[in-house]
């Protein structure tokens, strides 16, 4: 375990207008208004873990259960979805001269518009998933592109859900370069969950996205009648997730916000190594990592933006760590419900289970029994 504390970390301080209208307490109105668009979807759940908080000697941990978010078994769907119609939102007002109604969603000019769109996504499977999913619900061509390190499974379930499939040499990073390259070329539109320019618009309406599943917590734990967490352990790939999660939470809370942990692979470390560095950095190593959907080497600028301002902690666990929590997730104890995930769904467990056993780092993030912690099941462990 490498863990890296923020000295310069405010509580009570507020992003700046221009992040805050991506990750703020309030980001989450306009991708839930063009989300429901879509039959699939719905609020998932937020479980209570009573054996993993007793086991780690916490007074609470909830689970927020990703696997089923919008039918696609993964959180990515907020951000590649809502990307997706805000653009064709863009193009109806663009064509009406006014803002779209319910009908206009359904008549004869949506179809026209779509005919001449082509998307674009690079992709380790997940955000690929979302992108086509929006695609599909617009009526618009989809062309996906993944590294030649994406497993088989994922890239047959691209195609099957109606994805021209390019694969790639590389790793993530060098997909998306050549779906730059080829968007550009092609005048196709390409939606990446990831940029250079931290006020790129369509990266930043895909984290926009994510602010739906921080705004779900912060509504079940009220409305179960639990108190405010005190801690998050987030994973983080290009660290979309960490940023929308620790903005909305920071926003709608203030300086009674929790501790903010962003946990990621030690064998994929962007956040840590970039935080540390004090500017976005891509990574020297580029090593293969169990927690396949966060292996990602360098981050979004909008993440970091974010992270370096509100993050308390990064950290990074090994494969073995991931595995391990996954499996505690799968075992029968008392009335805890058995959750399937991925070693990436459970690196936020990992890092929660290994900064308990360092007294020193529990001590230095006032992580102790306590603590009302909350942790995000962010894809399935289950295949179709």
């Amino acid at each position: 375990m490498d863990l890296w504390l923020n000295k310069t970390v405010q509580h009570g301080s507020r992003l700046p207008a221009r992040l805050a209208c991506r990750v703020g307490d309030a980001a989450a109105t306009e991708p839930l208004r063009l989300l429901r668009l879509c039959p699939a979807f719905r609020t998932t759940p937020l479980i209570s873990l009573p054996e993993h908080a007793e086991a780690l000697n916490v007074a609470s941990v909830h689970w927020k259960d990703e696997s089923q978010r919008l039918g696609l078994k993964s959180f990515k769907a907020l951000g590649g979805a809502y990307a997706v119609f805000a653009l064709m939102e863009q193009r109806l007002v663009d064509r009406l001269g006014r803002s779209p109604n319910s009908d206009d969603w359904t008549g004869p000019v949506l179809p026209e518009l779509a005919a001449d769109l082509t998307l674009a996504a690079a992709t380790a499977g997940n955000h690929g998933l979302a992108v086509l999913a929006g695609a599909r619900i617009i009526g618009a061509r989809c062309v996906i592109f993944v590294h030649d390190k994406v497993p088989e499974e994922r890239r047959a379930r691209l195609i099957a859900a109606g994805a021209e499939l390019r694969v790639c040499t590389g790793d993530y990073e060098d997909s998306l370069e050549v779906a730059k390259t080829t968007a550009a070329a092609h005048e196709m539109v390409l939606i990446p969950d990831t940029a250079d320019d931290v006020d790129d618009a369509v990266s930043g309406r895909v984290v926009q996205g994510y602010s739906v599943l921080s705004r779900e917590i912060i509504d079940q734990l009220a409305a179960a009648g639990n108190k405010p967490p005190t801690h998050v352990f987030v994973q983080a790939g290009v660290g979309g997730l960490a940023a929308s999660t620790a903005g909305v939470l920071t926003d709608y809370y203030g300086a009674e916000r929790p501790t903010i942990i962003v946990v990621e692979p030690d064998r994929a470390r962007a956040i840590i190594t970039s935080l540390r560095a004090g500017h976005c950095m891509r990574t020297p190593e580029s090593r293969s990592t169990r927690m396949d959907m966060l292996a990602c080497y360098a981050p979004s600028a909008l993440a970091y933006d974010v992270l370096r301002r509100l993050a308390d902690g990064s950290m990074t666990i090994s494969d073995a760590q991931a595995e391990e929590a996954v499996r505690s997730l799968g075992v029968a104890r008392g009335t805890q419900p058995i959750l399937t995930t991925t070693p990436s769904g459970a690196a936020g467990l990992a890092g929660l289970t290994a900064l308990r056993s360092d007294p020193e780092a529990c001590s230095a993030l006032n992580l102790d029994s306590r603590s009302r912690i909350i942790l995000i099941g962010s894809e399935s462990g289950q295949s179709d």
